[in-house]
């Protein structure tokens, strides 16, 4: 039988259930930890441990599984131009399409400058809005509203931006969604907590940065890396 936290209790009716991840340890025989996350905080606390570092400037897209929103992808892309966001949108759209994804949960990582789009009025020609738009606001809302057309449920839509979260989708009560955001965590919620141990127990871990990752599996540049990898190359180019 599957081990399980504690019952958390049940979400405020405002924000929907977030997706359920199963984390298996290593053998395919050993007991399994159900992670439940109740919310942004949860999810934003335990996406690190599923990527390997801390993002940024990326859109990252949780695709969901089933009555129960099992987690069953998650990917991340870089941020591009923002003359690129319909191509963004129609990769996003398609890779969530294969995956059979009935659910999502969208979470966009920028540190840009607010924007302040003017709005026209009328005879007045144009004024600017009480609030400014979130960055990346027409690309987040784009997927969006693209999965949503093909019946794929987005549960949550959120801006992480210097040290805060944000919903793109405010549900309209400032004491759940402020216009200025709520701070991210100073400690990680049971959920996170829970997800990290698993993840630790698996032999996980969080670097700073993509680049951290990046430097992480490069090869090595000592001499002798260097010699081996140049006479492994000979060898096996004499092979072929």
């Amino acid at each position: 039988m599957p081990s399980r936290p504690p019952r958390r209790s049940r979400p405020s009716p405002r924000r929907q259930r977030a997706p359920v991840r199963p984390l298996r340890p290593a053998g395919d025989d050993a007991p399994r930890t159900v992670v439940r996350i109740s919310g942004p905080a949860d999810i934003l606390g335990v996406l690190p441990h599923r990527l390997g570092f801390h993002p940024t400037e990326s859109l990252v897209v949780i695709c969901l599984e089933g009555p129960r929103r099992r987690d069953r992808l998650v990917m991340r892309l870089d941020l591009a131009d923002e003359r690129h966001d319909d191509a963004v949108v129609a990769d996003v759209v398609r890779r969530v399409q294969h995956v059979g994804a009935s659910g999502a949960a969208l979470v966009c990582y920028s540190d840009a400058p607010e924007d302040w789009p003017d709005v026209p009025d009328g005879a007045r020609g144009t004024v600017r809005p009480a609030r400014p738009a979130l960055p990346r606001a027409p690309l987040v809302d784009g997927v969006g509203e693209a999965l949503a057309a093909l019946g794929v449920e987005v549960i949550e839509s959120v801006l992480v931006r210097r040290g805060r979260w944000y919903s793109y989708r405010p549900c309209g009560d400032e004491s759940c969604c402020p216009p200025d955001g709520q701070p991210l965590p100073a400690e990680p919620t049971p959920a996170a907590t829970l997800y990290a141990a698993e993840a630790v127990l698996q032999g996980g871990s969080v670097l700073p940065s993509r680049e951290s990752l990046r430097r992480s599996i490069e090869p090595s540049q000592h001499a002798v890396a260097v010699a081996v990898r140049e006479q492994a190359a000979a060898v096996a180019g004499g092979r072929l």
